[in-house]
């Protein structure tokens, strides 16, 4: 397990992303589309789990843990939505019909991405070594 004080470092780095998410609280779902998945798996999620003393692994297998934790609604629609959130940013959509179901979809990934980030601000807030905070897999 982690020492005290690495410990105690870690819980700021988590209150620190999660404090940066909140105050950069996107406007459109665009822009909450275009950065938070990336946000989350990449960044809050790895220093959620080690400051939880759990493993930190590869993306994949930390988004397998954040599910089995309940923090994330499934793996497999977290892969669909970065798939649609890469397409979006790094290729030009001509097609307007698609372009329109591209965001569509996206917009209704809002809700999906900001439970997820709830989930992992309260867990952060929960007393840390209650694991019962934790919906074990």
């Amino acid at each position: 397990m982690t020492g005290r004080s690495g410990w105690r470092r870690s819980e700021r780095l988590c209150l620190g992303k999660i404090s940066s998410l909140r105050q950069a609280r996107p406007t459109g779902a665009n822009t909450c589309f275009g950065r938070l998945p990336d946000t989350l798996a990449d960044k809050l999620l790895p220093a959620l789990l080690d400051w939880l003393a759990e493993p930190v692994a590869a993306a994949i297998d930390n988004l397998n843990r954040a599910e089995r934790l309940g923090w994330i609604e499934s793996v497999e629609v977290w892969t669909e939505v970065r798939r649609l959130r890469n397409r979006m940013i790094h290729e030009v959509v001509r097609d307007p019909a698609e372009l329109a179901s591209a965001l569509t979809a996206a917009h209704a990934a809002v809700p999906l991405l900001t439970a997820a980030a709830d989930a992992m601000a309260s867990r952060v807030m929960a007393d840390p070594t209650d694991a019962s905070a934790d919906r074990r897999g």
